[in-house]
């Protein structure tokens, strides 16, 4: 318990100071480039997405089960799966290429698409997931501060300097400080496990890895058209506008989405050995600490999805972008269930169900493209974040089902109504300090300090069990 511990520290405290960053840099970009350059921004990173899948292939998340089963074969699957990505990302490059050259989309966008898609290139000798396979998460903690301060200043001080202030500067930066973080990981694994990295020809286990990784590779893919599809749909079906009046609020559910991730990231090797292994209670008892912790924060973020979307927008963006205040209520509430959602997610990957996982991804991803297709042209981006919302209702519902059908684990349900009340509490406060007081900073922190004081005095959590937490007893 002491290294899930460590792990979800290092996890945490990388994410948060990234997503941070990451907040000021996508606010700093809204403002200055407005709703169409910023759409044009957001358009490029979300049609490379597929491209990046392709590169990848699923070996990642195949390369962390194969690893957290074996660890005496690690040099040789990382030097296989890092050659076959290395061929599968300047295939995926060049058929990028041709499908720029076709699509029709004005001259800013193709070569911001280009530009962007230098990172497939770039990512494929990540090795992020290897040490996370080892549970070494200070390593990618390290790795994340890195490339997100690095690009925040390549992005920042140019523009604010005049020196350069084309939208191209972006994925410049974003490439420059990949690079860089890559070869901070790549270094580390070299010294750690005295390896030497070597390019591996061999087919057959191209075909086999293949073969195992494909389930990873299209849940992913299933997985990225609901998180992004809106997007590109908006981008072809409607305006560029539009598309960074949507991402405006999509940037912070990305930041929201991401952020559970050191959560979990540390957790998965773990639920993989523990199932593996038939530790049931062990796992029984992780993940209701977990889930206890996902309803914690996914209620109040609910109440501040419903209560303060238009003073987050204006305070954030500015009035130009406040045509996004119903998208903001409507996407925060999906993150609320994504929260909750992972779990289940989680469980069903570490279990050996990744055909099922992605048959489910799959059910909702389609509906979400079907649905974007017949509202999108009407209702805009309101409708495309109505389609997100009910999409992720869909994979919570079928992934709890089929998650509870594998193993039954006995949750502890008893303090969710604790944190209701905490999370009305909250809202009150919120609509009676909004009389008082029209700064977002005042209305969150005294909102935040009483549904905290609740949450103890109800005892959802104890003294006792953040003391645990810190000092990483079980």
């Amino acid at each position: 318990m002491n290294k899930i511990v460590k792990n979800f520290n290092f996890m945490l405290f990388g994410n948060v100071f990234s997503r941070i960053i990451g907040v000021l840099l996508t606010v700093y970009l809204a403002r200055k480039f407005g709703p169409s350059y910023f759409g044009i921004i957001n358009f490029s990173n979300a049609f490379i997405t597929y491209f990046s899948m392709i590169a990848s292939m699923g070996l990642q998340s195949l390369g962390i089960v194969k690893i957290a089963k074996d660890k005496e074969n690690m040099k040789k699957d990382v030097d296989i799966i890092l050659s076959l990505r290395t061929i599968l990302s300047i295939i995926a490059f060049i058929v990028l290429l041709i499908v720029t050259i076709c699509i029709n989309k004005d001259i800013n966008t193709k070569k911001m698409i280009v530009i962007t898609g230098i990172s497939i290139l770039i990512n494929s000798f990540c090795l992020d997931w290897v040490f996370n396979a080892l549970q070494e998460m200070k390593y990618i903690s390290y790795s994340i501060m890195i490339s997100s301060f690095l690009s925040f200043i390549l992005v920042f001080i140019p523009l604010y300097l005049n020196m350069y202030t084309k939208i191209y500067i972006v994925p410049i930066a974003s490439a420059i400080s990949s690079i860089i973080s890559n070869i901070y990981l790549i270094n580390i694994y070299k010294k750690k496990g005295k390896h030497k990295i070597n390019f591996v020809v061999d087919f057959e286990q191209y075909k086999d890895l293949i073969s195992a990784a494909w389930p990873f590779f299209f849940s992913g893919i299933f997985a990225t058209i609901n998180c992004n599809i809106d997007t590109l749909m908006l981008g072809f079906m409607r305006n560029n506008y539009e598309v960074g009046l949507y991402n405006s609020v999509y940037k912070l559910v990305n930041v929201l989405t991401l952020f559970v991730s050191f959560i979990f990231v540390p957790l998965y090797p773990v639920f993989i050995e523990y199932y593996n292994n038939k530790k049931f209670d062990d796992i029984s008892i992780v993940i209701n600490k977990v889930r206890k912790l996902m309803y914690i924060i996914a209620i109040p973020i609910l109440v501040v999805a419903f209560t303060l979307n238009q003073e987050t927008i204006r305070i954030l963006y500015g009035n130009k972008y406040i045509g996004a205040s119903k998208v903001f209520t409507i996407l925060i509430a999906y993150v609320s269930i994504f929260y909750i959602r992972e779990i289940y997610g989680y469980e069903l990957t570490a279990w050996g169900l990744q055909k099922k996982y992605m048959k489910i991804v799959l059910i909702s991803s389609m509906f979400n493209v079907i649905s974007n297709l017949i509202f999108i042209p009407k209702y805009g981006i309101n409708g495309a974040a109505i389609n997100t919302l009910i999409s992720e209702v869909i994979n919570i519902v079928l992934m709890y089902r089929l998650s509870r059908k594998t193993l039954h684990i006995k949750y502890d349900n008893k303090y969710i109504f604790h944190i209701i009340i905490s999370a009305i509490f909250m809202a009150i406060i919120i609509y009676v300090t909004k009389i008082a007081a029209t700064n977002i900073f005042v209305l969150i922190i005294t909102a935040g300090i009483v549904y905290c004081i609740s949450i103890l005095k109800l005892k959802v959590v104890t003294i006792q069990e953040i003391k645990g937490l810190i000092g990483g007893k079980k």
